[in-house]
This record gives structure tokens, sequence and C-alpha cells, in this order.
């Protein structure tokens, strides 16, 4: 009698599925219950293995940016750079976006106003003017942050590069 020995695998890719964990809002009570999970390839398609008072499977959190932009930073960054504060839009209120500004954290997301800016049409001749806008979001109204010939201003946007909105 011959015994024919069948070896099989089922071989797993560690991918992590798309999409972020939630952010814990709570304490964890100790002692933590015994994990769930190790990986996202242990969970459903649609779920992550996170660590939320223990490793389970949770649906994922879809990264999805949110509307805008993130501020410029104006200053240098002191080191070291603090932890971060969330690692994607998902983690932030829904008006704010995750930037790095010296450290990645939720802050309100810069909004462009409509229009464009008139085009500059001469250079300037004298000291450059004090910069009195840096965002859209620094303007009145309709009005936009625009270079104009001796630096930066608020200024009526144009619906071309040419005539005034």
């Amino acid at each position: 009698m011959a015994v024919f020995l069948v070896q099989s695998c089922w071989c797993f890719t560690d991918k992590p599925h798309p999409g972020t964990c939630p952010k814990i809002l709570a304490a964890c009570k100790l002692p933590l219950p015994s994990p769930q999970c190790r990986s996202d390839t242990e969970c459903l398609k649609t779920d992550k293995c996170c660590n939320l008072c223990g490793k389970k499977c949770v649906p994922a959190v879809r990264d999805e940016p949110h509307p805008g932009t993130c501020p410029k930073i104006l200053a240098a960054c002191k080191l070291p750079l603090p932890s971060p504060q969330c690692r994607s839009d998902t983690e932030c209120l829904k008006t704010d976006k995750c930037c790095n500004l010296c450290g990645k954290k939720c802050v309100p997301a810069v909004r462009e106003k409509s229009g464009v800016c008139p085009t500059v049409k001469f250079t300037c001749m004298m000291i450059p003017l004090p910069r009195t806008c840096h965002h859209d979001t620094d303007c009145v109204g309709v009005q936009k942050c625009c270079q104009h010939s001796c630096g930066f201003g608020c200024t009526a946007p144009v619906t071309d590069s040419s005539t005034p909105a």
C-alpha cells in the first residue's frame, strides 16, 4: 500500500487593505481583550485590523481628501518636530485638512475663491510694498490675494487674465 503525502499552502500577502483605522475617541479599559486579528488579511476586504482597545476587524475609513488646500508654512520649523496629530484628512473635521505645518495636524482648509488674478502689466520701480495677504481667505468678500507690480495684496478677481469680474 502506497501512501502519498500532499502538502498544501494557503499563501497570503500581508498587503494592507485600503483606507485607515478610525481614531480612538475614548480611553481603553484594562485589561485589553485578546486580539481578534493580526493583519488586514484576516479581515473582510472592506475592513482593517485596527488597534482600538485591542486588535479587531473594523470597517476601514476611506482616505478621501477634504476640499481645499493646506496653508503655506510662513516660518522655519523648530526641531524636533512634534508627534503627528493626524495621518490623513479623514481624521480631521470635514472643514479641515491634515497638513504638514511643522508636524502633521488638522487645520482649517484654505479655499480658493472663484476668478483669477489680473495680469501684472508693469514692473515695480520702487521698494516693494509690505505683503498684505498670503491666501484668498485673508481678503474680504470676493477679493483674491494677488501679485501686483509691487508685491501682494487683495484685489478684485477677473473672469480671464485681463477683464475685471
